[in-house]
C-alpha cells in the first residue's frame, strides 16, 4: 500500500521538456515544497516561485530534484508518473 502524504502533483510548462517543477501537497493544504534560509525544506506557500522551483537531474527512476534557489538543497527521488493531461485537455491516469 501507498502512502498518499508521499504523493505530490508537479506543476511545470509541459512535462517531457519541463525546465522547472513545483511539489504540491495536497496533505499540506495545497502548499508547495520548498527549502527556506535555514535549510530546512518546508511547506509554506501556495505560489510557485523560486523558493519553490526544483530541476531534474539524472532519469526519473533514480535521479535528483535540486532547489532553483539554493543548489545545495538536494532530494534524491524516484518519479513514477500516474497520471497525463490528454490532447484533449483531459487528465488520465495511465496504466
Amino acid at each position: 500500500m501507498q502512502e498518499i502524504a508521499l504523493h505530490f502533483m508537479c506543476r511545470g510548462k509541459e512535462f517531457r521538456v519541463v525546465d522547472t517543477v513545483g511539489l504540491r501537497s495536497f496533505t499540506a493544504g495545497g502548499k508547495l515544497l520548498q527549502i527556506n534560509r535555514r535549510m530546512e525544506f518546508v511547506f509554506a506557500s501556495h505560489s510557485f516561485d523560486v523558493w519553490e522551483s526544483w530541476t531534474f537531474e539524472g532519469p526519473l527512476e533514480d535521479c535528483r530534484l535540486v532547489n532553483c534557489r539554493n543548489p545545495l538543497a538536494v532530494l534524491d527521488v524516484r518519479i513514477e508518473i500516474l497520471a497525463a493531461l490528454g490532447e484533449d485537455g483531459i487528465t488520465r491516469w495511465l496504466d
